[in-house]
């Protein structure tokens, strides 16, 4: 062990170098695994999400359908928009995209429904409709790749 002490003590530059390079080393290999752990968890299309329990009791699995809903008027909100909705289907939750610094609506949301008769009847009764003056657009969600945003 004497040897490597007395090498490192008198060349630190390799020393440095060396420890430099194991480290991009192990970043390299923790974004190389990191990403197909993620890669694992992806969703594919907009097929059901499926929701609930971990096996243990408690909730039951239940299917999910996502629907985005666009240029909806600035003044809506999430109650609002599951309002809007609620006739065609049972809706699961409903969320309004806003700023996030000034917490301003920015006309678009997504909406979660228990059924796909409910999705397909939203689809055809509210898309192109025209709601407190604007031209609603509604459609099933695309599920947005994940990674860096550019």
């Amino acid at each position: 062990m004497e040897g490597i002490y007395s090498y490192a003590a008198s060349h630190p530059v390799y020393v440095v170098i060396i420890v430099a390079l194991a480290s991009l080393v192990c970043l390299v290999a923790g974004v190389i695994l990191g990403s197909k752990l993620t890669r694992k968890r992806a969703t594919k299309g907009s097929s059901p999400v499926s929701e609930g329990s971990s096996g243990r009791g408690g909730k039951r699995e239940q299917a999910q359908f996502e629907l985005y809903v666009g240029n909806l008027p600035y003044e809506m909100d999430d109650a609002g928009l599951k309002k809007l909705i609620d006739p065609f289907g049972e809706v699961l939750s409903a969320r309004i995209i806003t700023n996030r610094i000034s917490g301003a609506s920015k006309g678009y949301g997504f909406v979660k429904m228990a059924s796909a008769d409910g999705v397909t009847g939203t689809i055809s009764s509210l898309n192109n409709k025209e709601i407190d003056g604007r031209r609603v657009s509604v459609s099933e969600a695309r599920t947005r790749p994940r990674g860096r945003r550019g």
